[in-house]
C-alpha cells in the first residue's frame, strides 16, 4: 500500500503592494484533494485558453473582490495573479485579510467537462474544467496545496514556484 504523502509550504507574507493590491496565489494543486478529486495538469490549457474575459475572484464563494490578470500552469499546480479591487470594501477587507494572514488558502468554481472515476476507488480525475472564478478562503479549502504567493512581480513568484 503506498502512503500518502501531503506537501506543504508557508512562504512569507512579504512585500505586498499596498498601492496596487496585486496577489498571487494556486488555486489548484495537482494532488488529490478533500473531496478525492485531482485535477490532471491538462485540465486547464482550453480554459485559460479560451475562457479569461469571465473570471472572477471572490472570497469565500460569494463577495467579488478582484479580477484575475495573469494565469498559468506550473508543475504544483494552476497559479493566478490577481488584481484586488482595493478601493472597494469587499475589495478591501480581503486585501486586509491577506496582509494579516487570514487567507487559508484558495479555491476555484467550475464546471467539469472530462473525469472519470479511478476503479479503485479513490476518486476522481479531472481531465478538462471550464474554469469560472477563483476564490480566497478564509477557513479551510478542498485542497491544502493552495498557499499564497505575494511577490513584487511575476517574475518573482515563478522563480518561488520552481
Amino acid at each position: 500500500m503506498r502512503k500518502k504523502e501531503i506537501k506543504s509550504f508557508k512562504l512569507e507574507m512579504k512585500d505586498m503592494d499596498d498601492k496596487s493590491g496585486a496577489v498571487v496565489f494556486y488555486y489548484a494543486s495537482f494532488t488529490r484533494d478533500l473531496e478525492s478529486d485531482m485535477f490532471l495538469k491538462t485540465a486547464y490549457n482550453k480554459t485559460l485558453s479560451e475562457n479569461t474575459d469571465n473570471f472572477y475572484h471572490n472570497r469565500d464563494h460569494k463577495d467579488a473582490v478582484g479580477k484575475p490578470g495573469e494565469m498559468g500552469v506550473d508543475d504544483k499546480g494552476v497559479w493566478c495573479k490577481s488584481q484586488l479591487a482595493i478601493k472597494t470594501i469587499n475589495g478591501n477587507d480581503c486585501y486586509e485579510q491577506y496582509k494579516a494572514g487570514l487567507i487559508k488558502g484558495h479555491s476555484q468554481e467550475f464546471e467539469t467537462i472530462l473525469s472519470s472515476n479511478n476503479t479503485d476507488g479513490s476518486g476522481r480525475d479531472i481531465a478538462e474544467v471550464r474554469l469560472w472564478g477563483v476564490t480566497s478562503v478564509t477557513n479551510i479549502p478542498a485542497n491544502l496545496d493552495t498557499p499564497t504567493i505575494s511577490v513584487k512581480s511575476l517574475q518573482d513568484a515563478c522563480e518561488l514556484m520552481s
